[in-house]
């Protein structure tokens, strides 16, 4: 198993240089996305390029050398919900950006970006712009790779063993989720090659060499928490350990719905571990071994010898960070891509897979118990974790190395497959298989006539 974050690559020329203007898009993002391209950024900084970063959010202090932010923190309250996002993405989101006058400024400037990062995330009505202001394009993907840049890539992408990026299909599936599978895929498709006319977990698949695997960039060894009520609380909670909490950066804890919320107070107050909830807003009736706070060094805590279970929604940095530092984990998919991580997360071995809508205090406070004693599960996260962990070198130097390769060889265009140059009958091979056919019926059909022709003159000897 190898989740993974990818970059992809887009690329069109541009001129090498020692130190290059590089632009990184991520307006629309959400914290979890940025922490993933914090290293990236400060990398490309401290190796002389001059980085300017859009996003929702800023450095906790000041930022890198060489890199310029431009945060704009009207955008957050679009994070409440995932919902939010989902309607208001290219209504309020793309014209407040069009409003900002920031992507005329650059379009306007008669020096152009060498090389522009998109997320891939909510970004489609900036894709179709970066030709304006950059000289080459990265994608920076977070997840599973969706149907648009299978598309703009031209990957292959069998569908018999490619799941479609929402659906819980393992590499493995019956034929009623292949039949399935395919029908999103093939649907999808087409939606996705209109869409482009406007604009380390993934299953072993076909890539090609414009997908670099990065996944666990924004995973690294934890350091000690500083003194705080935070770390006594862990500190003192003995042999039992702690289990820690976590929904997501999108998600906030109020939104999870009743039926999970009264179900994890109820499991809570009957385990013997203490609980660290990342919950936002008031809640009560929460018993005395569970402490909520609105945000924390998740990977720190993941990396804490005492911690034990970690309960998340299945988000990819959560499930890398819980492997990263072998920790089981408890899944609960609300939306996107979650129930593929999850699903892959119990397929594995290495956590359990919930329902958030019908899910039971019992069976919240059975999974806590295997999770966090279960020897064969221990043993698959151990596994696994080496696994996820073995690379030739650290991914930020991965991605910095791929990113300063497409500048240094102007777009990097021999990388590119001629897929793209194929419509689909000479892509599947159509007019082949075709001419194979005519030619077998031709054969065929002289072969019937011919032995015709014998048995009727053996007939009249």
């Amino acid at each position: 198993m190898a989740k993974t974050i990818t970059l992809v690559f887009l690329c069109l020329q541009l001129l090498a240089t020692s130190s290059e203007e590089i632009l990184i898009l991520q307006p629309f993002c959400p914290k979890s996305h940025k922490v993933v391209v914090d290293p990236i950024a400060e990398t490309l900084g401290s190796k002389g390029h001059h980085v300017t970063y859009l996003s929702p959010f800023s450095y906790e202090g000041s930022a890198p050398a060489n890199v310029t932010e431009i945060v704009y923190h009207q955008y957050k309250p679009y994070f409440a919900t995932f919902q939010d996002i989902w309607r208001d993405l290219h209504s309020k989101l793309c014209q407040q950006l069009y409003d900002s006058g920031l992507l005329q400024k650059w379009t306007n400037n008669k020096k152009k970006f060498r090389v522009v990062l998109i997320d891939s995330v909510f970004t489609e009505c900036i894709l179709p712009l970066w030709r304006n202001f950059g000289d080459s394009v990265i994608i920076l993907n977070s997840s599973p790779l969706n149907p648009m840049i299978v598309k703009m890539l031209n990957l292959p992408t069998p569908y018999s063993h490619v799941p479609y990026i929402i659906h819980p299909y393992t590499h493995r599936m019956s034929f009623s989720q292949r039949f399935v599978n395919t029908l999103y895929w093939i649907s999808s498709s087409y939606v996705a090659e209109l869409s482009q006319a406007i604009s380390s977990f993934f299953y072993p698949r076909p890539y090609l060499p414009t997908v670099i695997r990065i996944g666990g960039i924004q995973c690294r060894p934890a350091v000690p928490l500083p003194e705080s009520n935070l770390k006594k609380f862990i500190e003192d909670s003995g042999d039992d350990g702690f289990i820690l909490v976590s929904f997501g950066s999108i998600i906030n804890g109020e939104f999870i719905g009743e039926n999970l919320i009264s179900a994890l107070k109820t499991a809570f107050a009957h385990i013997k571990q203490r609980v660290i909830w990342k919950y936002e807003s008031e809640i009560t009736g929460l018993s005395n071994n569970v402490r909520t706070v609105k945000w924390f060094p998740q990977g720190d805590i993941l990396g804490h010898p005492k911690i034990r279970v970690f309960i998340n929604q299945g988000g990819l940095n959560s499930v890398q960070e819980s492997l990263y530092n072998q920790v089981p984990q408890i899944c609960f998919p609300m939306a996107s891509d979650q129930p593929l991580h999850a699903v892959a997360v119990s397929n594995l071995g290495i956590g359990i897979q919930l329902d958030y809508t019908t899910v039971t205090a019992e069976e919240i406070v059975s999974s806590i118990n295997k999770a966090s004693n279960d020897p064969e599960m221990r043993k698959m996260v151990e596994y696994y974790s080496k696994v996820f962990r073995d690379t030739p070198e650290p991914p930020v130097q991965t991605a910095v190395y791929w990113i300063e390769y497409v500048m240094k060889f102007n777009g990097a265009l021999h990388l590119q497959s001629a897929a793209g140059d194929l419509n689909s009958i000479q892509y599947y091979l159509l007019d082949v298989y075709g001419l194979i056919l005519l030619i077998m019926l031709l054969v065929g059909t002289l072969l019937w006539f011919s032995i015709k022709k014998t048995v009727k003159y053996f007939l009249l000897i």
